[in-house]
C-alpha cells in the first residue's frame, strides 16, 4: 500500500512539474507496488522527457521486479 500511496504523490509531482525524475520515480514505486503496467508506462514517459532510464533501471533495486522484462524492451 505504502508504495502505491508513493506512485501516486509522484504522479502528482509530475503534474505540477513534468520531468523525467518524478516520472521514474512513478516507475520505481509502481513496480514496487506490483503494478507492471503502470511502471512501464511511466518508464517510457521517463525516458521521453529525457531521463536517462537504461542506465538508471540497469542496477536500480526498485526495478528489479520488471527487469527482466526491460531488458526485452
Amino acid at each position: 500500500e505504502q508504495f502505491g500511496l508513493a506512485a501516486r504523490a509522484a504522479q502528482s509531482a509530475f503534474v505540477l512539474e513534468p520531468t523525467g525524475q518524478w516520472a521514474y520515480e512513478a516507475a520505481c514505486a509502481y513496480a514496487r507496488a506490483g503494478e507492471v503496467g503502470e511502471a512501464h508506462a511511466w518508464l517510457e514517459k521517463a525516458a521521453a522527457a529525457g531521463f536517462d532510464v537504461v542506465r538508471r533501471a540497469a542496477t536500480d533495486p526498485d526495478l528489479a521486479s520488471i527487469r527482466a522484462e526491460l531488458t526485452k524492451r
